[in-house]
């Protein structure tokens, strides 16, 4: 994981879908009770369920699992696998958004950072990220959505001390364009005639 103050601790099980990383995940036990909970769309459904909504409701029982235990939760996707049609792979994406939405779930997207004409991103399978490419990205992926997610300061209501009286909030001066919903950029920095490319997130 990227250098920073936060401390990860991961469960993973190679080849899992979502019913059997339930499964896992009921047995499992944890040193430290985490501020925050990253579920990983698991892309294995993508051959192991018989239908997008039989994958939908494995996933929807595993959130359930999760945040019957811990109350900060957030959803990110699977990234792409270059071997299983696109289609069917956005298929179960917007079924996975549509579980984590329909349980007061954030879903983050992470597909696009993952663009399939980077084949160097992935192992030779076309399925798992390689360690020197792939996998460092999904692991600054990760670290921003936590980032973010603990450090977004809480909105918090206006309360009236009169009962009677219902607060109204004026806001004068210029309005700002709303934030777009993927925190997620890529930053180009040129050097020596090279263009590299760096992830950054911002709030």
């Amino acid at each position: 994981m990227p250098s920073g103050h936060l401390e990860f601790g991961f469960s993973s099980t190679p080849g899992a879908s979502a019913a059997i990383l339930r499964k896992e995940f009921l047995r499992a036990t944890t040193p430290v009770e985490p501020e925050l909970v990253i579920v990983l769309a698991p892309g294995n459904n993508l051959t192991m369920s018989s239908t997008t909504e039989q994958a939908g409701k494995e996933f929807t029982d595993l959130i359930r699992s999760v945040q019957h235990r811990w109350i900060k939760v957030i959803v990110t996707d699977f990234p792409t696998r270059l071997i299983v049609d696109f289609d069917i792979q956005e298929l179960l994406r917007q079924e996975y958004h549509r579980c984590a939405v329909s349980m007061k779930e954030r879903y983050l997207s992470t597909a696009d950072h993952f663009p399939v004409s980077c084949s160097d991103l992935w192992c030779i399978d076309g399925i798992h990220l390689r360690d020197d490419r792939g996998m460092p990205l999904l692991a600054q992926l990760i670290w921003c959505v936590a980032y973010l997610q603990l450090t977004r300061p809480a909105i918090t209501g206006i309360q009236s001390r009169n009962p009677g009286i219902t607060p109204r909030l004026v806001v004068r001066g210029t309005a700002h364009a709303p934030r777009k919903t993927d925190p997620f950029s890529w930053a180009e920095v040129k050097q020596k005639g090279r263009t590299k490319y760096f992830l950054r997130c911002s709030l």
